[in-house]
This record gives C-alpha cells, sequence and structure tokens, in this order.
C-alpha cells in the first residue's frame, strides 16, 4: 500500500505496525539531540522519497508490460468469446446476455495484484474477480469475506484466519490454506517494492490445516488485518490459484464476476459468476461492460446518450450542473480532503498563532464557494469513521474570528506575516487557497500564497521548510493514520507536544475494543494543541446513474476502493 504526498507523489507508508518502542523511535527521530540528528531524519526522508519515486517508475513499467500483454490477450479472449456464444447458439442454449454498462475514470493496467501501484486503477478487475480474507469497511471496521472468522493471539504476534469451505476458483479448483500460502509468498516475493513494503511486518504464512491460515508477524501487530483485508485487493490480499498458468494475463479468482476481455482504454467485460460461494450476493443481469471514460464531458454525454447507465465525474460543477435533473439519481460520497500543516518552527512555532489560524478558517465558506456547495466542512478523520470527533466537538475548529482576534492581540501578534506554499498542479487550486487567505485576513494574519512547482514543494514539505502547507487526501482504511503526525512535515512531537508519543502508542497497541476511546483521545490532544495539522472539508464525489435504466447502485464501498458492491448493487430498471 502506498502513502499519498498530496495526493500525486507516492511514498512508501509510514510503519504503521510498529510496536511501542519502535513507533516511538520512528515519531521522535532528529527531535531529541542537535541539529545533526534533526538533519540525518531529513536526509532519510529525502532517502525514502528518492525510493519511491524509483519504486514508482518499477510499478509504471510494470503497468506498461501488463498494458502490453493485455492488449495481445484481448483480441484473443474476445475470439474465445465470441466462439463460446457461437457453440452455445448452436446447441440452442440462450446466449441474449442481460448487459449493464457502467462507466470508469482509471485505466485497468493490471490483470495481477503483486505488480499494481494501487489507487483507483486496476480495482474495477481485482475487486471484482478476485477476493480478500476480510475486508475494511468504509467505518474502519473489518469484516469476514474468504475467511468466515480470524483472531489476534494475546502477544499481538500472530493472526488466525479460518477459511470458508466450498468455496470455487473461477476454474473449477477449491480454494484452500495453500492457495492463501502460495498468493503472500508470491507477491512477498516477486511484488514490486511498494507491495513487498507491506509485509515489512510479515514473518511467514504456516497451514495449521486445509482451511487454517496463520500470519506470523516480526513485531506485535494489532493493524495487520487492515494490510490483509485491503478493499482494493492489492499485493498480497487478492487470494489467487496456483492452478491458474497464466497469471498476469488471464486472471482467476473466486469473486463474484469472471473475467471476459480487456481493451485497454475502452471498456472492461465481465461476467456474472453464477457458481459463486454466495448466490444471494449475485446481481439480476449477465454481464457487466465497464467502460473508461477519462472526461467529464464525455462521462455526461454518454450517459445522456443511454451509452452507459453511471458515472463519475471528476469536477463538483459537473455533478451541481445534473442537480435537479429528473431523469437522473446522484448519490453523494465525501471522498478528499485539504489538510493544512503548520510548520511549528519559525514564526508557527507559536501555539497561539497557529490556534487563532485554526480559529480563523472559514471552512464553511471553503464548502460553498470552492466547491458550491458539493463539500462539508470536516476534522482529522474521514466523516464515515463512525467513532471519529467531529468538528464542532473539537477545540479550535468551530470559527470564532473574535477568539481568534483576541489570541492575535494578546499575544503581540498583530502584522504577523507567513508564507504558503503548494504546489501548482490539481487538485490545488488557487481559489481555495485565496478563501483561506482572505479568511485569515479577518484575524489581521497577513498569509503570502506561493504556489511552487511540485519538484520544488516536496523538498520543503518533508524538510519543514515552510510557514504553512498543504496535502490532500482521500479515505484510508486504517483510521491511524488520520492522526499520525508525518516525520519531518513539522517540528517532532518530541519537541513539541512529548505527551502525543505515548498517546499514539496506545492507539497502534489498541485492540479493536480500545481503538475508538484511543483514537478519540488523539484527536482531542492535537486539536487542542493545534498539531500537527488542520482538516478543512471534505468534498463530495457524485455517483450520478440514469433512471430509467437503474433502479438502484450502492456507492456505500465505493471510496474504499472496492467497486464489487457497486456492482453487485446495479439493479436494471424494469
Amino acid at each position: 500500500m502506498i502513502f499519498q504526498i498530496g495526493g500525486g507523489i507516492s511514498m512508501p507508508r509510514p510503519m504503521l505496525t510498529l510496536s511501542a518502542s519502535l513507533l516511538s523511535l520512528a515519531l521522535v527521530a532528529g527531535a531529541c539531540g542537535d541539529d545533526s540528528e534533526l538533519i540525518a531524519a531529513q536526509e532519510e526522508a529525502a532517502a525514502a522519497q528518492g525510493a519511491a519515486a524509483a519504486a514508482q517508475g518499477e510499478a509504471a513499467a510494470a503497468q506498461e508490460e501488463a498494458a502490453a500483454a493485455q492488449e495481445e490477450a484481448a483480441a484473443a479472449q474476445e475470439e474465445a468469446a465470441a466462439a463460446k456464444e457461437a457453440a452455445a447458439a448452436a446447441a440452442g442454449s440462450d446466449v441474449d446476455l442481460r448487459e449493464v454498462v457502467v462507466s470508469e475514470k482509471a485505466e485497468v493496467y493490471n490483470f495481477d495484484p503483486k505488480n499494481s501501484a494501487g489507487g483507483e486503477f486496476d480495482a474495477p478487475l481485482f475487486t471484482s474477480v478476485f477476493e480478500t480474507l476480510v475486508r475494511t469497511t468504509p467505518s474502519g471496521l473489518v469484516e469476514p469475506l474468504l475467511a468466515e472468522s480470524w483472531s489476534m493471539a494475546d502477544d499481538k504476534m500472530s493472526y488466525t484466519f479460518n477459511l470458508r469451505q466450498g468455496v470455487k476458483f473461477h476454474n473449477g479448483e477449491s480454494l484452500t490454506c495453500a492457495d492463501v500460502k502460495y498468493s503472500v509468498d508470491r507477491a512477498v516475493s516477486d511484488g514490486i517494492p511498494m507491495v513487498q513494503q507491506r509485509a515489512d511486518n510479515l514473518a511467514e504464512i504456516t497451514c495449521t490445516d486445509d482451511y487454517t491460515a496463520v500470519y506470523h508477524m516480526v513485531e506485535p501487530d494489532t493493524t495487520f488485518v487492515y494490510t490483509i483485508g485491503d478493499s482494493t485487493g492489492l499485493g498480497f490480499s487478492s487470494i489467487l490459484t496456483s492452478t491458474n498458468s497464466a497469471q498476469g494475463t488471464s486472471p482467476v479468482g473466486t469473486g463474484p464476476f469472471t473475467f471476459v476481455s480487456y481493451v485497454p482504454g475502452s471498456a472492461l467485460v465481465l461476467d456474472v459468476n453464477r457458481d459463486y460461494w454466495n448466490p444471494s450476493a449475485l446481481p439480476d443481469y449477465d454481464r457487466l461492460q465497464v467502460r473508461i471514460i477519462k472526461e467529464d464531458a464525455s462521462m455526461v454525454a454518454a450517459l445522456r446518450a443511454g451509452e452507459v447507465a453511471l458515472i463519475h465525474p471528476t469536477s463538483a460543477a459537473t455533478t451541481a450542473g445534473l442537480r435537479g435533473d429528473g431523469s437522473v439519481t446522484i448519490d453523494d460520497i465525501p471522498t478528499r480532503t485539504f489538510w493544512i500543516h503548520a510548520s511549528k518552527v519559525g514564526k508557527t512555532r507559536d501555539d497561539n498563532l497557529v490556534k487563532a489560524l485554526w480559529l480563523c478558517m472559514d471552512r464553511q465558506a471553503l464548502a460553498d464557494v470552492v466547491y458550491m456547495g458539493e463539500a462539508v466542512p470536516w476534522s482529522t478523520a474521514h466523516p464515515l469513521v463512525e467513532y471519529a470527533l467531529k468538528p464542532e466537538e473539537l477545540p479550535n475548529y468551530t470559527r470564532d474570528v473574535a477568539a481568534g482576534k483576541k489570541l492575535i492581540a494578546d499575544n503581540g501578534l498583530e502584522g504577523t506575516q507567513l508564507d504558503f506554499v503548494y504546489p501548482t498542479r490539481a487538485p490545488y487550486e488557487d481559489v481555495f487557497f485565496e478563501v483561506l487567505q482572505a479568511s485569515w485576513a479577518e484575524c489581521g494574519i497577513e498569509v503570502q500564497l506561493s504556489p511552487v512547482e511540485q519538484a520544488v514543494w516536496i523538498p520543503k514539505l518533508i524538510n519543514a521548510d515552510y510557514d504553512l502547507s498543504s496535502t490532500d487526501q482521500g479515505w484510508y482504511s486504517n483510521p491511524y493514520r488520520y492522526v499520525l503526525p508525518r516525520t519531518g512535515w513539522q517540528a517532532m512531537p518530541d519537541e513539541i507536544l512529548p505527551e502525543l508519543i505515548p498517546a499514539l502508542a496506545a492507539l497502534a497497541e489498541a485492540t479493536p475494543e480500545e481503538r475508538p476511546e484511543a483514537f478519540r483521545a488523539v484527536q482531542m490532544m492535537e486539536a487542542e494543541n493545534a498539531y500537527p495539522y488542520s482538516g478543512t472539508v471534505y468534498t463530495n464525489t457524485g455517483h450520478i446513474y440514469r433512471n430509467d435504466l437503474l433502479s438502484n447502485a450502492d456507492h456505500s464501498w465505493y471510496l474504499t476502493g472496492d467497486k464489487r458492491v457497486l456492482y453487485l448493487s446495479l439493479t436494471p430498471a424494469d
């Protein structure tokens, strides 16, 4: 799994599965000694960025190779499908398949989870054809899938998964623990670096019997289940079978859809798997065509022409323009936000100044002006994380210009000038930062906007060389990541908020039952002390379908990267 910096550059995710002692070391690196330690930590961050870039390059190369292989395989697959239908017709079978056509924005680059860079790419295939042992829900819980149940050892050094019996792969082979071990071992040994990195805390997998798989950890770990339950099916979370001789070109899984064909840049075709282990989950149609449409205008045109039944526009303006159209249904799901970072060095080391910034931030104006009402004010967790504290429950989150001005006046901060550095690329639109600039000016804080090229911004971000900066993010399967300080992006926790270190360690080691309380405690501590960053708004993505083509489309899991819930929910209109 990868960690998005500002949504554009992919770095290896910070090690979230550390023991308490290792976690503390990771958080305070370069913070307890002289400047040389801080410089070393910063150099490590820069090195990590370089490694991530190399890994991304490997992923891109793997994707290009996979795309070329897919093009060659697509023609053969289409010929085979045509021959199959022709043979069925000759035998008198009914081949008048009931088809649903939807659109997705992203290409499918890989048929093999071990070579995927993740994100929204490849998910239409991975989450439909393959399955995981468990999966993470939009609210941050974990529920069973190929494993009926699981448990964590008391010492937090292993997980035991009890597999469903009677599950068949699409080639007719039965699912056993050997397939789980094969899938994980294969991805860890041969996967791209960002896939291998996810297994840093995995020692091995053993099979107690055909239906019991045990994941052994290197260090105690309460969060590794989120990696196993990655809803996108990336890396070693997808379970494959060793009996498929065409791994990576002809996908074979246990999922509710079987692979038919893929034409790069055009369409992915899937058939409903009528031999699926849970027949009650299957939809009332036979074939799904997922058309790749990248531009909003083309999506809308295809929807209006009846060429597709459902679209997912990128722009809030596109969704807003379709509101009031009685021929379509629009479901809204919060998908993305900006974090505003104060470096907590230099001018922004003053807690009173940062608290004034957070108090004067006009989140409602961001929602109404920047996103035309297609957003909601929020804090430091996704709105669907049910146990997270909401903005109105956190100090320094409800806008209070008078309180902000008082902090400025009482602490002699009038006339303070700050530099806000952000990259010149989407989704960093200038209007977003201009609204922030205006809201801070009301409190007497002058903020100079400094949009810079991505290559200039990244070193500034990871070395805390800024007053204010911003990163954007989507949904995280592991809620821990919403409150974890990023080493190098601000001054270290030991310098600014030492009590945060044990609070984060307690959250990292918390059991599922303990996690809500531990998470809220960290949220409150960070908000009270205006460290390490502030949430702004969560933008909605509109999911739009034609009422004459579909009567239902469940987008509730869409933001997790899991497309299967949507695809299985599609109900053709009568």
